[in-house]
């Protein structure tokens, strides 16, 4: 739905005014779906979204504010997981390249060996001949 803003933007309009009047604003997420297209138009183009007039006098939408956007983009995925946003702002600051969670693990190497997970029997065998280690746990074997 999230692409629809661009292409049909009063279409839009109308699902997202039905949903804030009968769901809430606190029960809407921002999700693109679909990872093989860039968000940014869709950010763009919510940016710049306005409720239409016309909805929100005759159909009794609420306003499109920059608290409902910030809730829409973020904060109720926040709430939701129980995060406030300083938490996880002094977070990513701490986890960033050259941060002190960055520095904690300079020098840590990976395992080497590790289990080999089939996929088709969900059992766990030990490592054998031909597989390499994978820093996810997966092996592959040559």
């Amino acid at each position: 739905m999230s692409n629809m803003i661009v292409r049909k933007p009063r279409r839009f309009a109308e699902i997202v005014g039905m949903l804030m009047m009968h769901g809430g604003t606190d029960r809407i997420m921002f999700a693109t779906g679909v990872p093989s297209a860039h968000p940014q138009p869709i950010i763009d183009a919510l940016t710049d979204f306005e409720m239409p007039r016309d909805l929100v006098d005759g159909w009794g939408f609420p306003e499109f504010t920059p608290d409902v956007f910030a809730k829409l983009m973020g904060g109720n995925a926040l709430r939701l997981h129980g995060l406030g946003g300083e938490k996880v702002r002094a977070d990513a600051d701490r986890a960033r390249p050259g941060g002190p969670a960055h520095r904690a693990f300079r020098g840590v190497r990976p395992l080497t060996r590790t289990p080999r997970a089939s996929r088709r029997k969900n059992t766990i065998s030990p490592p054998g001949r031909g597989e390499r280690a994978s820093l996810v746990g997966w092996r592959k074997a040559l």
